[in-house]
């Protein structure tokens, strides 16, 4: 926690309102493209009868070995309640909440959705409140990701679709290589022909236009 406090990662806090539901659907994407499961989202029953739409999202730059974001949310006033009131207990949040890394969306990208409203955005200092804040943001980011599952199911799925997704490519890929091979072929036989024809180098390649008109003389050797 100590080394984590010294890195350069940083903790950034949005709170505020997501009424039509497009900061989901971005996060959704993320969660798509990763192979884990989150068996407590079903246990969020506050948060799945919530209409008031408020959400807490927490994001730690540089939060895995390789340097990925992370982010988790809490949504509604009850949970958002309880998130808060522990900020200073020592203990990590513990509820069920949404979590996922980030490959696509940075995390900028994702708090300027349109139709989103915020109502804070706050950068959060590793000397505030003597540390306790961010020391309880990044246990509680370093719990929900302990909370996630590999599923191997879904591991294969987006194998598969990736695969999908990357075929038009190489055959794209394959086409242009087979065209650059008719290409040096082609170029191979005209050379030699006109080794054939011109042994000696003494065709000037400029003195022929676009129709191949002969308009000028030959190039002699002194």
């Amino acid at each position: 926690m100590d080394a984590l406090l010294k890195s350069k990662s940083k903790i950034i806090f949005w709170t505020g309102c997501d009424p039509k539901h497009k900061l989901f659907e971005k996060l959704a994407y993320e969660w798509s493209l990763v192979p884990l499961v989150n068996h407590r989202s079903k246990e969020d029953i506050s948060g799945l009868l919530d209409k008031s739409h408020r959400i807490a999202l927490v994001c730690i730059t540089g939060f895995f070995d390789e340097g990925g974001d992370f982010v988790f949310f809490v949504k509604g006033y009850k949970n958002l309640a309880n998130f808060l009131k522990l900020t200073f207990s020592g203990r990590a949040y513990d509820d069920p909440c949404f979590a996922t890394s980030l490959s696509v969306f940075s995390f900028q990208q994702l708090i300027d959705t349109p139709g989103l409203e915020c109502l804070a955005t706050h950068c959060v200092g590793k000397t505030e409140t003597k540390g306790l804040r961010w020391r309880y943001l990044y246990k509680s980011a370093v719990n929900a990701w302990d909370k996630l599952e590999f599923d191997e199911q879904k591991y294969f799925r987006i194998r598969e679709r990736l695969l999908m997704n990357q075929a038009p490519l190489k055959q794209a890929l394959s086409d242009t290589e087979e065209d650059t091979d008719m290409d040096d072929d082609t170029d191979t036989e005209m050379s030699d022909d006109e080794e054939d024809d011109d042994p000696d180098g003494l065709y000037d390649e400029d003195l022929y236009d676009d129709d191949d008109k002969y308009e000028g003389s030959f190039t002699t050797d002194k």
